[in-house]
């Protein structure tokens, strides 16, 4: 025990020693180990296809059992017979079944066989001997766009005439979405309407931008931040008295309508839409306490309707730290031809103006619409072209395809 307690820092230090020495000798295993590694080990269980080879492969394979169409029909996928239409199953690419080399495999004993669509146009693959022109299916409505026809050789849609017509690259599929003049159309979305995509003067009607994003109750560009009610001997004053503290919108000649802090009392009127027309006048505020023992405060509005009209006028509701919906249900309109810009909430009867150009809010080739009416059941609304008096009608899918991004292209 004494030796211990005199010498228990050489018994520590040998100790770490002997722990130094065992790590030593396992990390030396492990390098060891490391060097027997040898090409024998390095090789694969199973045999690995040359990515070279040109072959057929069957849906029946596990490692190609990508969906319930490769499961439930008996297919071959083949490569073409064109560099650049040969794919490696990295990028999925649109393919068709080839009528010759078919009729020989089915008649063999196997299935259909799938190539390339850019195959169309050239020679088949010449699957078990057989080498034959393959025409270029008559065009359908998912096929190319445009009065063309043609090949496609890039498949975005646009014939190889119309791209080089237009003076595009046949070969990249991009500028299908480009968007040459900066109307808010596609350069395939015009091709398809017969107008110019390098012509801003050239597009279809600005409606055919539009879609329907929802038809419900719209958050209105108002709140109730609080109310002084100017106590007094622990009593509040009349309501007559009281300051109301709100965010209303303001239209400004240089900036258009914008949120603006104001006071107000009982009595007076207020803006509540970026409508002219939602005009509503305060006709009630209240105050209460609430479960959390925190003061609410309540105003009452009520629509200004014209005698003449003969109408009951709505309410609308603002209570201190609460967001305020319109009493209706109203379109939510996207301009997808100006990616980022405001969504258009108007209720029946109210305008909204379209611009041609992206990256301009003024412009003679603007176009003005009214809001005649809308289905909530179908999501379908009916607009008017105030200078044409057009009525149109414009749906959740509206006429760009929702997955279709038009780029603007410099």
């Amino acid at each position: 025990m004494n030796f211990l307690k005199r010498y228990y820092d050489k018994v520590i230090l040998l100790i770490l020693f002997i722990v130094f020495v065992v790590l030593m000798l396992y990390v030396w295993n492990v390098v060891e180990q490391t060097n027997e590694v040898d090409d024998a080990k390095l090789k694969l269980s199973r045999a690995v296809p040359d990515p070279d080879s040109y072959g057929k492969y069957k849906n029946t394979d596990k490692d190609f059992q990508y969906n319930m169409l490769w499961q439930n029909k008996k297919f071959y996928w083949q490569k073409g017979n064109r560099a650049e239409s040969a794919s490696d199953l990295i990028e999925m690419t649109a393919l068709a079944e080839c009528p010759y080399c078919s009729e020989k495999s089915v008649q063999n004993g196997g299935g259909k066989i799938l190539v390339n669509r850019s195959t169309f146009g050239n020679k088949c693959s010449g699957y078990a001997g057989s080498v034959h022109d393959l025409p270029v299916p008559e065009l359908t409505s998912i096929s190319v766009v445009g009065g063309s026809g043609g090949i496609d050789s890039d498949g975005d849609g646009i014939s190889d005439a119309d791209e080089e017509k237009f003076k595009m690259n046949k070969d990249d599929k991009r500028d299908a979405l480009y968007d040459n003049d900066g109307d808010g159309f596609s350069n395939r979305f015009e091709i398809a309407k017969s107008t110019d995509p390098n012509d801003h003067t050239s597009h279809p009607p600005l409606w055919h931008r539009l879609r329907v994003v929802k038809i419900a109750a719209a958050k209105l560009p108002i709140q109730l931040i609080g109310v002084n009610t100017f106590p007094k001997n622990g009593k509040d004053s009349p309501k007559e008295d009281w300051e109301i503290f709100c965010r209303v919108p303001r239209y400004n000649r240089r900036k258009g309508w914008q949120s603006r802090d104001t006071t107000t009392a009982l009595g007076n009127r207020v803006i509540v839409d970026y409508d002219n027309n939602s005009r509503y006048k305060i006709v009630d505020v209240a105050k209460s306490i609430d479960a959390a023992r925190n003061i609410v405060f309540t105003v009452k509005l009520q629509e200004i309707v014209p005698a003449k009209l003969k109408m009951e006028p709505h309410y609308i509701t603002m209570t201190s730290g609460k967001s305020v919906y319109s009493w209706d249900a109203r379109p939510v309109i996207q301009d997808t031809g100006r990616p980022g810009s405001d969504l258009v909430i108007k209720p029946k009867g109210g305008s909204f103006t379209i611009h041609r150009l992206q990256n301009s809010n003024i412009d003679k080739h603007s176009e003005s619409y009214e809001v005649v009416d809308f289905q909530i059941s179908n999501g379908v609304v009916s607009l008017r072209n105030i200078s044409s008096n057009e009525e149109i009608k414009i749906t959740r899918e509206g006429e760009i395809p929702r997955r279709e991004v038009v780029v603007k292209r410099d």
